[in-house]
């Protein structure tokens, strides 16, 4: 899943964008070469001022979609 998404004002009607993707380990290059080729092409399908997309790992070990922590029961 997309981690983190960064838009940049580049100029008039230009923006770069740099999307922070979670990669499955068990996905070798070919299908990761693919992912991240959908990934720019969707993105720059998505508006006509998208000028480059860049897709990099998210190594920061962040998930894409955090669960909440879990409460745990108050000691005395």
């Amino acid at each position: 899943g997309v981690g983190e998404l960064l838009v940049t004002f580049l100029g008039p009607r230009q923006l770069r964008v740099l999307a922070r993707v979670n990669i499955d380990d068990r996905l070798d290059g070919a299908q990761v070469k693919a992912l991240t080729a959908e990934i720019e092409s969707s993105l720059c399908g998505e508006s006509p001022y998208i000028v480059r997309v860049d897709v990099v790992p998210d190594e920061r070990g962040i998930p894409a979609r955090a669960e909440p922590p879990k409460s745990t029961p108050a000691t005395r």
